[in-house]
C-alpha cells in the first residue's frame, strides 16, 4: 500500500511540474525579449502603473494588481524628495493625490509617507507614496519591465545608480522626450535603453544619423495614430513601436473606445504595426489581446 501511495504521489508531482513548464515562459522577461523578432507581443503598457478604483497611480499595489491580470509593462513617474529619497510620484504639487496644498520638491519623504494617496475618483485609500527601491526589489523577483519617466532630468544619474545596484538593468527603459536627451542617456550609461519619440520616418532617420544606438531604443509614435510607413521602417530596424492610447482628451484612443464601448478596436492598432499599446485601461486591453473579450 505504501509503495502504491508513493508511486501515486510521484506521478502527481511529475504532472504538476510538467503543467508548470507549459504555463510559464522558459525565459526571464526583460527588454530584449520584447523585440519584434522574438514574436512575443503584442504588449500592453500600464500608464502610471495601472491605477484602478482603490489603487492609486504609481503604487506597487496597482502594479501588482495589473500584473495579476497579465500586464508586464509599466510606465512609472519618478521624483526625488527634498531629503533625497527616490519615489514614484507624478505631480509637482500634492493637492490631487494627497489632498495637501504643498509643493513636492520642498517636502521630505518623512512627511510624504504620512499622507494617504487618493485614487482617480478622488477617494482616499490606505496606500502611501512608494519608494523606488521597493519597486526595484519587486521588479527583480518578477517578469516585468518598467519605463521610467523622470519628472526632473537631474534624477537620471541617481536613478541609474539604483538600477545598477539592484541588478535590473535589463528590465528598465528610460523615457527621453528629446533626441539629445536620449543620446546623453546612452552615453552616460552604456547599458541604458531609451524610449525616444519618432512620429515620422524622417524623425527616425534623424535619430539614426545623430548616432542614437537603435539596438537599445524603443520608438514612441505619439498619441494620434499609427503611421504604417513608420511602423514598416521600424520593423526593418527591429525597433519596438509604441502607440499611446492614453489621455483625457476626447480624441484619445482610450476616450473614443470607452465612449463607443469598443475595446476590440485596440486590435486595429496592432494590425497597423504597433507592438505596444500604452493605455490607462491596461487590464481591459490585455484581456482583448489575450482573447478573454470576444472580438469579431
Amino acid at each position: 500500500m505504501l509503495k502504491y501511495l508513493t508511486i501515486r504521489l510521484y506521478t502527481i508531482l511529475s504532472i504538476s511540474l510538467f503543467i508548470q513548464t507549459l504555463s510559464f515562459p522558459a525565459y526571464s522577461f526583460d527588454v530584449t525579449n520584447l523585440q519584434p523578432d522574438k514574436g512575443q507581443g503584442p504588449y500592453v503598457s500600464a500608464h502610471r502603473g495601472g491605477p484602478a478604483v482603490g489603487l492609486p497611480e504609481n503604487t506597487l499595489a496597482a502594479i501588482k494588481d495589473a500584473y495579476s491580470k497579465g500586464v508586464r509593462l509599466y510606465e512609472i513617474d519618478v521624483r526625488i524628495t527634498s531629503d533625497g529619497k527616490i519615489v514614484l510620484f507624478h505631480d509637482r504639487r500634492l493637492n490631487r493625490l494627497m489632498g495637501v496644498d504643498k509643493v513636492f520638491r520642498s517636502t521630505p519623504y518623512s512627511e510624504l509617507q504620512q499622507y494617504k494617496l487618493r485614487d482617480f475618483t478622488g477617494a482616499e485609500t490606505s496606500h502611501t507614496i512608494a519608494l523606488f527601491d521597493n519597486l526595484l526589489s519587486w521588479l527583480k523577483a518578477n517578469d516585468a519591465v518598467v519605463q521610467i519617466d523622470l519628472k526632473n532630468l537631474s534624477a537620471f544619474e541617481p536613478v541609474v545608480k539604483r538600477v545598477e545596484d539592484a541588478a535590473v538593468t535589463d528590465k528598465v527603459i528610460f523615457i527621453a522626450y528629446k533626441l539629445e536627451t536620449a543620446i546623453m542617456m546612452q552615453k552616460t550609461a552604456p547599458w541604458v535603453w531609451v524610449s525616444n519619440s519618432f512620429y515620422t520616418v524622417d524623425m527616425l532617420n534623424e535619430g539614426i544619423e545623430a548616432g542614437l544606438d537603435m539596438g537599445r531604443t524603443v520608438a514612441w509614435m505619439g498619441l494620434k495614430g499609427v503611421d504604417t510607413n513608420l511602423t514598416a521602417a521600424l520593423k526593418a530596424k527591429n525597433l519596438l513601436a509604441v502607440i499611446g492610447a492614453l489621455g483625457f482628451d476626447e480624441t484619445s484612443h482610450d476616450a473614443r473606445y470607452k465612449a463607443a464601448s469598443t475595446p476590440c478596436a485596440y486590435n486595429a492598432l496592432i494590425a497597423k504595426g504597433a507592438d505596444i499599446v500604452a493605455t490607462d485601461f491596461p487590464r481591459k486591453v490585455r484581456a482583448v489581446f489575450d482573447g478573454k473579450i470576444a472580438c469579431p
